[in-house]
């Protein structure tokens, strides 16, 4: 057994070394692909890192088109509403109108009664001018002043 040792050492170092060219091959495959693999982390971590934007401006995108959704909910229910509105005011408006038109000819006719009365004063006042002329003709003049002082008619 003492001899079986080295021989297995022996056999193991001649089968376990390679020869130099194929190790440096092996070698500089091994960075061959080393180096590859560092440049595919680097574009997945680039990749990823582009992914995490666009998912971050999808985010805020879908965000800003929720908002909007509701604004245009907003603007259409305040459009029915300001229509319907409109119409209700149309209503009034003609309602208002109407009332107008009635209250105008009723100054009309109050216009109409003024002037009316405003006219018998007029021939009320140059009939009593008329009576006081005559009157005083009567009167003496002397008298008559007394009277008209009486009453409250100074000339």
């Amino acid at each position: 057994m003492k001899n079986s040792i080295p021989i297995l050492v022996l056999m193991f170092t001649i089968t376990a070394c390679v020869p130099m060219k194929k190790h440096k091959a092996l070698i500089l495959q091994y960075s061959d692909v080393n180096a590859a693999l560092k440049e595919k982390n680097d574009i997945n971590t680039s990749l990823s890192e582009q992914l995490d934007k666009c998912n971050a401006l999808n985010e805020f995108n879908t965000s800003k088109i929720k908002d909007l959704e509701a604004h245009i909910k907003f603007a259409e229910s305040n459009n029915t509403n300001l229509t319907t509105r409109i119409g209700e005011l149309s209503g009034s408006t003609k309602t208002n109108a109407e009332v107008l038109q009635r209250a105008l000819a009723e100054i009309y006719d109050k216009d109409e009664q003024i002037t009316e009365l405003s006219n018998i004063l007029k021939k009320k006042d140059s009939v009593n001018v008329i009576l006081v002329k005559k009157v005083s003709k009567s009167i003496t003049n002397k008298r008559f002043r007394k009277s008209l002082e009486k009453i409250g008619l100074v000339f």
